[in-house]
């Protein structure tokens, strides 16, 4: 789990340094998470070393945590909130993630979406 979670957070900072202070600055919000979630999700390397349980096992823990980081963040971004309705739905329709990074995604459509 402590790989994964490095792994996450590696990558989040290489892709925040791949940005100027001043993009950074001006993307408050979950809309510069949902850049970093939908290229994570868009680009996640599986390699060949693992099985396929253990791959998806692996992508849905890591997609769990980035789902957990999104609830942290300011959920007041409509245009934000609105991108992460349709990249949710869109990994609920396209990956296939397990149990837990379903149960994961309701949660945070709850808060989204409060009256669903």
């Amino acid at each position: 789990m402590l790989v994964v979670w490095k792994m996450i957070t590696k990558c989040y900072q290489d892709y925040l340094n791949g940005k100027n202070r001043s993009e950074i600055k001006d993307d408050v919000g979950i809309s510069v998470f949902c850049d970093y979630l939908e290229n994570f999700v868009n680009n996640f390397n599986f390699g060949t070393d693992l099985d396929e349980k253990y791959q998806k096992i692996y992508f849905s823990q890591c997609l769990v945590m980035l789902l957990q980081i999104v609830q942290l963040n300011d959920l007041d971004d409509e245009v934000g909130k609105e991108r992460l309705q349709k990249l949710l739905k869109t990994i609920l329709l396209s990956y296939d993630i397990s149990e837990f990074a379903i149960e994961e995604i309701s949660h945070v459509i709850e808060k989204v979406i409060p009256n669903c």
